[in-house]
């Protein structure tokens, strides 16, 4: 961020690889550049604004400060918008930035429509271009969704990285010029910083379209206007958040934003993730406490009594079956001693009981196992 000063002052400096550099700033701060530039090996460079190159193609390019090359291009024109999705080889990529990407830019023919920009990091140009010709990022794509329903690690093990919404927003590797970058996007120019509302910064807790709460930050506001059948234009705002989602104040099919109280946050996040996790969108969730306590929980599928009972002897059993196997049949419980003796035919004490049961024409529910004794007597009785 930039600091008004009352004064400069000029000095030189040089990098670990002789650059000469003049350098303004005030006079209490001189000495201290001169030797954090003395101790150490620096290389400056000043990013310049220019087109993409492409290999060996021609094809749409966009302008980034960003030394950039298109590998590959797609195009198409339809009756809501239209879209392009490229793959790109990074090659001065930020620090903890992927330098191979697969971006896909959409322009949708309706304002309200969500909009689907997004662009994915992959491990290497080879698996982004293999990702690129057989449509592997596009999610409505049916091969792809047969493949992540067979193995939902697919695209991990094909080398994607990660998938980031871009909506409205622009992706960090496009900055030009002086442009900021938070997180994977480029503030744009025209972001109202200080809107009495949606002010950079602020969290909210803002609503999907099945109203699942999520707190999200705010990165200010974008003023637009669109006109309905030539009359008059009608404003609106573009309320931008920090993971690429934009919520237009004109769409009154989602509820609106609402600043987040402080006591507030990890019961909004408790919410959205039991919400998710009824619904079988995730099995598992952690929640932050303010005091740094994290409650994690699972969901977790009932597991099946699969101990089998080998042992020759005496048990005391609990039972619970239907009288015969029709749906009118009523339903029993006994609780007695058996004796049992392995056989080829019934190896274990349950696949014993339950012949015994399906014989007379009567279908076991449970069997619960309460006392086992040593017993060579071979007979079978119950009792109520």
């Amino acid at each position: 961020m930039n600091r008004e000063l009352s004064c400069y002052v000029g000095i030189e400096v040089t990098t670990g690889i002789g650059q000469v550099v003049n350098i303004e700033c005030s006079p209490e701060e001189k000495d201290v550049i001169k030797d954090f530039f003395k101790n150490h090996k620096l290389r400056i460079e000043i990013p310049e604004t220019k087109k993409v190159s492409n290999t060996d193609h021609g094809s749409y390019r966009s302008y980034s400060r960003y030394d950039i090359a298109q590998h590959k291009h797609g195009a198409r024109d339809h009756d809501e918008g239209a879209c392009y999705v490229e793959v790109i080889e990074i090659k001065n990529a930020i620090e903890n930035k992927s330098k191979f990407c697969i971006y896909y830019y959409s322009i949708n023919g309706f304002y309200l429509r969500e909009n689907e920009s997004f662009f994915q990091e992959w491990n290497s140009l080879e698996n982004a271009i293999d990702a690129f010709e057989n449509c592997y990022y596009y999610k409505r794509n049916m091969k792809l969704l047969e493949e992540l329903e067979k193995n939902p690690k697919f695209l991990k093990e094909k080398g994607l990285i990660k998938t980031v919404n871009c909506c409205y927003l622009t992706p960090w590797f496009y900055a030009v010029g002086d442009q900021e970058i938070f997180g994977d996007y480029v503030l744009p120019d025209n972001l109202q910083l200080s809107d009495p509302v949606f002010t950079f910064g602020k969290k909210f807790v803002v609503y999907d379209k099945d109203n699942i709460p999520e707190v999200k930050i705010c990165l200010g506001c974008i003023l637009n206007s669109r006109s309905y059948n030539d009359q008059k234009e009608v404003p609106f705002r573009l309320v931008c958040f920090n993971d690429g989602s934009i919520w237009n104040d004109a769409d009154k099919s989602v509820n609106a934003p609402r600043p987040l109280l402080d006591e507030e946050v990890w019961i909004t996040e408790a919410f959205r993730q039991f919400v998710l996790l009824i619904s079988g969108k995730t099995k598992n969730f952690s929640i932050n406490f303010t005091d740094n306590y994290v409650f994690k929980g699972s969901l977790i599928s009932p597991k099946k009594d699969t101990k089998k009972y080998y042992k020759e002897g005496k048990y005391l059993l609990s039972i619970t079956y239907t009288k015969n196997t029709s749906s009118s049949g009523s339903t029993c419980k006994k609780v007695g001693w058996v004796d049992f003796a392995p056989t080829q035919e019934c190896p274990d004490l349950f696949s014993y009981i339950r012949k015994r049961f399906e014989e007379n024409d009567s279908r076991l529910s449970c069997i619960r196992v309460i006392k086992y004794e040593n017993n060579k007597d071979n007979s079978i009785f119950f009792e109520r």
